[in-house]
């Protein structure tokens, strides 16, 4: 569950579909996704299940079509009712993970395109959104600059770090739930 919206198995089958677009899985990017739904915990629980099942489809990741990951994709989303508010979470957790390490390869960028033109959701979000994660992931290098910094100096750039979060997150809450 993701700003108190639900996610469901197919849901998160697109967001594995998005970590294996760019052909590599990052470490990590398993857990984010995990951390991303931390309070569905049945959805949570089956994750690892369900990235098996979507790894089996797909067959060997560094050989991956995009044409069968976008059918793959389409398969469940057209599984899935969507309101205005779960296609602009979805968009939002797609851009997450695929920025999960660090950069927005073309895959993902092609793959995440296609599902908001499937869903129909104005382009705009995808800057924005797009927008926030370069913002978010700038706030991480600053915090782990000022880390390096004397504690009394850091403490102060890191506390204005969280205020910045804080009103990304706020944000980002915002676009998805009112639009």
């Amino acid at each position: 569950m993701a700003y108190g919206l639900e996610i469901g198995k197919n849901e998160v089958q697109i967001l594995i579909y998005t970590m294996f677009a760019d052909g590599h899985v990052w470490q990590g990017q398993l857990d984010r996704i995990n951390e991303l739904l931390k309070l569905d915990t049945t959805t949570c629980s089956n994750t690892q299940s369900i990235y098996d099942e979507c790894k089996e489809k797909l067959g060997k990741i560094n050989e991956i079509s995009m044409l069968k990951l976008a059918g793959l994709v389409t398969e469940a989303i057209d599984e899935t009712y969507f309101n205005e508010q779960g296609k602009r979470n979805l968009l939002w957790l797609m851009i997450n993970i695929a920025y999960g390490n660090g950069e927005l390869h073309i895959n993902e960028k092609e793959l995440i395109e296609f599902v908001a033109d499937k869903l129909e959701i104005n382009s705009s979000y995808i800057k924005e959104f797009k927008n926030i994660a370069q913002t978010l992931l700038a706030l991480i290098n600053k915090q782990k600059w000022a880390e390096t910094l004397p504690y009394n100096e850091a403490q102060e750039i890191i506390k204005d770090i969280n205020k910045d979060r804080e009103f990304l997150v706020n944000n980002t809450k915002d676009l998805i739930l009112v639009g």
